[in-house]
């Protein structure tokens, strides 16, 4: 058996996909099933898809079957695929002591935000503070924190 064999029965087109979900959601919620057991074979089979696409040879080998094609936008296998070339600037080697001297400026005020949003982490009362610039008093209240619960999974 082939081990592509697994993705052949995956539908091909945005429509077919939606039905897909929305039989597989319906299957999945109607207690005939062990969720959990459900849930977690979809996760595994998106760490299984997540690593084949991220794979560089694997994306090097697709790019160059896609330089066969002399056009910039494909179609092919129900799919639009579009070449696309980036670009990233580079400036470690420029040696401009201006923009050396303001990312470390950055850097010391991402590290105050950071020191003064723990302050009003650990903060239980308002309290009073002066602004300097505007000469006025005003009130600071601790930080609020809201809960969300959800899981996490780590496949063995």
């Amino acid at each position: 058996m082939s081990a592509l064999a697994i993705f052949r029965e995956i539908p091909t087109t945005k429509a077919d996909m939606l039905v897909c979900i929305g039989n597989v959601k319906e299957e999945m919620l109607s207690g005939n099933y062990d969720i959990i057991e459900l849930h977690l074979h979809l996760k595994k089979v998106e760490e299984l898809v997540k690593g084949l696409l991220e794979d560089k040879e694997i994306k090097t080998a697709v790019r160059n079957q896609l330089d066969l094609y002399p056009e910039n936008t494909v179609k092919v296998h129900g799919c639009e695929i579009t070449k696309v070339s980036r670009s990233n600037w580079l400036y470690d080697l420029c040696g401009d002591k201006q923009l050396y001297a303001l990312e470390n400026q950055k850097k010391e005020i991402d590290e105050e935000i950071e020191a003064l949003q723990k302050q009003l982490q650990v903060m239980r009362l308002a309290q009073s503070r002066y602004d300097t610039v505007m000469k006025k008093e005003y009130t600071v209240y601790p930080a609020s924190k809201t809960f969300t619960e959800t899981f996490s999974i780590k496949i063995l």
